[in-house]
């Protein structure tokens, strides 16, 4: 961390690593979550070379741990609001409060997050995660886990942002 520099994307892009692999936070065995409250967090910066909105998308994906492709919708969690930055620098933030339930399988909460001064408060998640599966190896099988999006609604080649932290708080 920080990722590598997300780009003029005007269509929704992960945010990826020096390799351009995408940057997967993966959810730890069910002995450390089942049943547990937790916080899954992530921050960073956004430039925008002309005015232009900015939005950051929060999934829980199982797909594969090199595949950059964006996840589909029903795995999304958080969405923020697209925010108007008029060329400028400015930093973002997400936090998700979530449970897991080992007896469903699934993962419920709600989510904050914020882009420069715009916020975005206590919005419960309303694509529920089922099918998660509490004893998947993440070693093994590196793709279940989270991943983070930007999209700017209007091109410039100095747009760009940074993913600087992504962590799971217990």
């Amino acid at each position: 961390m920080p990722s590598a520099g997300l780009g003029n994307a005007t269509a929704e892009t992960l945010f990826q690593d020096a390799s351009s692999n995408p940057i997967i936070l993966p959810l730890f065995p069910a002995s450390r979550l089942k049943n547990r409250r937790f916080w899954l967090r992530a921050w960073g910066r956004v430039t925008t070379g002309a005015t232009s909105t900015f939005t950051v998308r929060t999934y829980f994906t199982t797909q594969s741990a090199t595949s950059a492709t964006v996840p589909a919708t029903s795995g999304r969690i958080q969405v923020s609001s697209a925010v108007s930055l008029a060329t400028l620098s400015r930093s973002f933030g997400i936090d998700i409060a979530l449970v897991w339930d080992a007896t469903s399988n699934t993962l419920e909460g709600w989510f904050e997050d914020f882009i420069g001064g715009t916020a975005d408060s206590n919005t419960t998640i309303t694509n529920i995660q089922s099918s998660i599966d509490p004893t998947l190896d993440v070693t093994a099988n590196p793709g279940q886990g989270f991943v983070v999006s930007g999209i700017f609604g209007t091109g410039n080649a100095s747009n760009t942002a940074f993913l600087d932290g992504f962590e799971i708080e217990v």
